[in-house]
């Protein structure tokens, strides 16, 4: 009580323990590199981060937030920050090789994907051709996994009979045809949808057990329903090898964002974030809706500064992730909204602690690698 400025006084301590590891982080070097004892710094050093920029939403963390967190740094006193700081599915499912025996499985997987052919592809800026090779290691997948217990609904803006007529006999494959008219013609269809599948998944309760995927460089390996039960509170996301503050295109996708966005990436630290990827999300039904109404909010929010004229534009990235970052460089600017992998990053990092969320094997394959394994349960490039 005799401290008028009892957060002033805390935000000077979290300094004081933070300065070294703010010192390393200015050189690049990764916490875990630092060791165990600098753990909780490098912590404190996200904290001054949010005390200097604001927590997210333009307003300095409350003394009530700094305390928890306090305590929170010292239980974990003797953890090492590592870049998998997510919650990996090989750490908190164990190797249970009866959750990847599709035999034993008595649930149900749904899989909804995507395959838009009326506006062009976000990445490669042009139009898909309706094709059944399009899709075709995705669709052998999922027909050669045992027992029935995945079925993909692929929702489509405009494919011909030809392509959905054969493979919904044997009822592994459902295609619904959506209409997104009312969605503004500049967000990208990476973006679009996400929005899109929420509105499906609300229409049906008894689809338990979800996961939302790419289409194209996504093939499924096993019904992943039993390792979702057994993990039904916590979400299931694919992620990289590449640093979220080293990322650079990811970079510039938060600066198109702007506002609160931009804040709480410049508050992260380097080395501390793998960057997360939606090609791969779910989990149980009230999970995944919990999920998507948070996403969606952020990749629709109306304050995004890309929205505002002469925003929107096509970062030149190269680095072979995201909307556009597989794309070459180019003059024009290209008019999409789309912050599917900043807004994905931040809503996981923002509102979900690491034991709330499942990333990495067995889950996924390494990113990029066409990794030629079957002890996982989808396999990313």
């Amino acid at each position: 009580s005799g401290n008028p400025h009892p957060a002033r006084s805390m935000m000077v301590a979290c300094r004081t323990q933070a300065w070294l590891t703010l010192l390393l982080c200015s050189v690049g070097l990764r916490c875990r590199q630092v060791g165990a004892d600098f753990a909780p710094a490098c912590d404190a050093c996200a904290i001054v981060g949010a005390l200097r920029e604001g927590d997210g939403d333009g307003e300095a963390l409350s003394l009530l937030q700094l305390r928890a967190e306090s305590s929170r740094l010292a239980r974990h006193a003797e953890t090492p920050v590592v870049a998998e700081s997510i919650g990996s599915a090989a750490q908190l499912a164990a190797d249970d090789p009866a959750t990847l025996d599709d035999g034993r499985n008595t649930c149900r997987t749904i899989i909804l994907t995507s395959f838009f052919i009326t506006r062009p592809d976000p990445q490669r800026q042009s139009f898909v051709m309706p094709s059944a090779e399009y899709f075709q290691d995705f669709r052998r997948s999922v027909m050669e996994i045992p027992g029935g217990g995945v079925h993909a609904v692929v929702l489509h803006d405009a494919l011909p009979d030809r392509i959905t007529q054969p493979y919904t006999s044997n009822g592994t494959f459902t295609f619904l045809r959506v209409n997104f008219t009312e969605f503004d013609p500049r967000l990208g269809l990476n973006d679009l949808r996400f929005k899109l599948f929420e509105n499906e998944l609300r229409k049906h309760a008894e689809w338990q057990n979800v996961f939302m995927t790419d289409m194209r460089d996504v093939v499924v390996l096993h019904n992943p329903c039993t390792f979702v039960e057994k993990h039904s509170s916590r979400l299931f996301v694919g992620s990289q090898q590449e640093d979220l503050k080293a990322d650079t295109c990811l970079g510039r996708h938060f600066a198109e964002m702007g506002g609160k966005y931009l804040r709480w990436y410049k508050s992260t630290l380097p080395g501390v974030y793998p960057v997360l990827s939606p090609g791969i999300v779910g989990g149980q039904r009230s999970v995944v809706l919990n999920f998507l109404s948070k996403y969606n909010a952020a990749m629709l929010d109306p304050a995004l500064a890309m929205r505002k004229p002469g925003k929107l534009h096509l970062p030149r990235c190269r680095s072979g992730h995201g909307d556009g970052a597989s794309a070459p460089r180019r003059k024009k600017r290209v008019s999409l909204i789309r912050s599917n992998m900043p807004s994905l990053n931040y809503v996981v990092r923002k509102f979900y602690r690491p034991e709330d969320v499942i990333t990495g094997r067995p889950l996924h394959s390494v990113f990029r690698l066409w990794e030629n394994r079957t002890d996982v349960y989808f396999r990313h490039k």
